[in-house]
């Protein structure tokens, strides 16, 4: 498998963590992907992917968007993998669409029902010879999209944007983000429920399990003190607490 990532431009930052390639032959079973906080759009080259709900499936298109989960899901390709993927921060996507957020979660909607035009932007992209001119041009694609919408250099989100960086980097407490922001910690409620749409206070247990994710996903042993040791380094008030997020978001324990 080959797997690359891109970051934004400066001007772009505010709105989107990067841009990633993936590449694979056919093959491969299920795969879970468990929530990051971060709504994407997925324009995909190769084969359709396959998304499980029980023991049924339904294929994804070519060209979609994958708004905010609040548990795991299971995907398969259903043959040779060639995917591109923007990796928005939480509110970057409603930034771009001005679609409400809430209409967007745990769905994997064609790109077409969401900004036509954008699709049509996004895709002729792909018609760029090598990977990095292809970036580019989606960089020129989205810069001009936000600033159609008014978004480049006015603060726009503001609120939004400011408190899921708060918590992303390690705050939980929403009320003391909030304090830390001098706004009431409503307007952060408001403005996640518009903009990213979960609650901040699932957008922070999200962000906190994902932190955890990336450091039991190293190859390295755990640190100091097993499993209770990265309950604590992480905020969980004992390894069960630990536990029970894991199997609410990831759908499983730390341990599998």
């Amino acid at each position: 498998m080959e797997y690359r990532e891109h970051e934004p431009p400066t001007a772009l930052r505010p709105f989107v963590r990067l841009a990633w390639t993936m590449r694979a032959g056919g093959g491969g079973g299920r795969e879970r992907v468990v929530p990051d906080g971060c709504p994407e759009i997925i324009l995909n080259r190769g084969a359709a992917f396959r998304r499980w709900e029980g023991s049924a499936f339904r294929s994804q298109g070519e060209a979609m968007v994958v708004g905010q989960l609040r548990s795991a899901i299971f995907i398969e390709p259903g043959g040779e993998v060639d995917l591109i993927g923007i990796r928005f921060e939480p509110a970057g996507l409603f930034a771009l669409t001005g679609v409400p957020a809430p209409a967007l979660v745990d769905s994997d909607a064609g790109l077409d029902q969401v900004d036509r035009p954008l699709r049509a932007g996004l895709l002729s992209a792909l018609l760029a010879e090598h990977e990095r001119a292809i970036v580019r041009r989606i960089w020129s694609v989205l810069a001009r999209r936000y600033d159609e919408r008014g978004a480049l250099g006015d603060g726009c989100g503001w609120v939004a944007s400011e408190a899921a960086s708060r918590l992303r980097r390690g705050g939980s407490d929403v009320s003391g983000v909030a304090r830390a922001m001098r706004v009431h910690e409503r307007t952060i409620e408001r403005a996640f429920r518009d903009e990213v749409g979960i609650g901040p206070k699932l957008a922070a247990r999200i962000f906190r399990l994902s932190r955890v994710v990336a450091e039991i996903g190293r190859e390295e042993p755990l640190g100091e003190g097993g499993w209770a040791g990265v309950a604590l380094r992480h905020g969980f008030s004992d390894q069960s607490h630990l536990i029970r997020d894991f199997r609410l978001i990831a759908g499983t324990t730390p341990g599998r």
